[in-house]
């Protein structure tokens, strides 16, 4: 959220569109709410169940037979009940070049290190930066505080947004300047619906809320061989994201649209 600070949505029941009829209790969690919706459910009969996950907090999710129920529990507990929030936030996503333009504001470089994006590593690497005005590119400067990211435009004008958002940015200027496939992020599996991006660059926070919430469940970090697109990268791999959420992420990440048939993972 900026300065450090950070928030989380109220608690909702949202029935997903991939995870074969089961609810995602999202938002704010606490015991005593899971006191009480594993009362609402077994009262009424119905299924509670915790997912473990290796890289965050369990997934809570709630099985019944029909929406009219799961509405039913979701107002015992007080909370909102929605259908398809993947949908939803795609339908939120702006085209990443206009929010590098809603982001343009004068930045003076400051702190005690600068690091650009270096379009081989994909990673940002110590650059050799003392006074005076930078060229194109995005940085990363850090001081005594949270770390700023900046893109300097070609004519020397700059924008302020986040780690991802700068990074995914720089990799559209990159495909547009060069052409080469290497700086595309994302690739699609057809046969499970696995969205893959590379775990250098993750998506922005909002195009992984929309692929998280197909299912509830955190990507999972695997490697994969996929070239020429992603070659043999460690990614992160999102399951049962349908086509037109992939769409919407690649689209509003300036992404090309290749449809691979098959992944080989290990």
């Amino acid at each position: 959220m900026g300065g450090g600070d950070w928030g989380v949505a109220p608690p909702a029941v949202a029935l997903l569109p991939g995870s074969a009829g089961n609810a995602l209790v999202a938002g704010a969690r606490s015991p005593s709410l899971r006191d009480r919706l594993a009362r609402a459910c077994e009262t009424r009969g119905l299924a509670m169940t915790a997912v473990g996950q290796a890289r965050g907090p369990d997934a809570w999710f709630v099985a019944a037979p029909t929406v009219s129920a799961l509405e039913e529990v979701a107002a015992t507990c007080g909370l909102a009940f929605t259908h398809n929030p993947s949908r939803r936030y795609c339908e939120l996503l702006a085209p990443i070049s206009d929010i590098i333009e809603a982001a343009r504001r004068p930045f003076t470089p400051g702190g005690v290190e600068a690091n650009r994006f270096d379009s081989a590593s994909l990673r940002f690497e110590p650059f050799p930066w003392r006074s005076g005005p930078l060229p194109p590119g995005t940085y990363e400067h850090r001081g005594g505080g949270p770390n700023t990211y900046a893109v300097v435009h070609d004519d020397r004008s700059t924008s302020v947004v986040d780690r991802r958002v700068a990074m995914h940015y720089e990799l559209s200027r990159l495909r547009r300047a060069t052409g080469d496939a290497a700086y595309i992020p994302l690739a699609w599996d057809s046969a499970d619906e696995t969205l893959y991006c590379d775990a250098r660059t993750p998506l922005p926070l909002l195009q992984t809320r929309a692929a998280v919430l197909a299912t509830g469940l955190l990507p999972t970090r695997t490697t994969v061989h996929a070239r020429p697109y992603l070659g043999d990268r460690e990614v992160d791999a999102f399951a049962a994201v349908g086509v037109l959420a992939y769409r919407a992420i690649a689209d509003s990440l300036d992404v090309p649209l290749p449809i691979r048939s098959s992944y080989a993972q290990h």
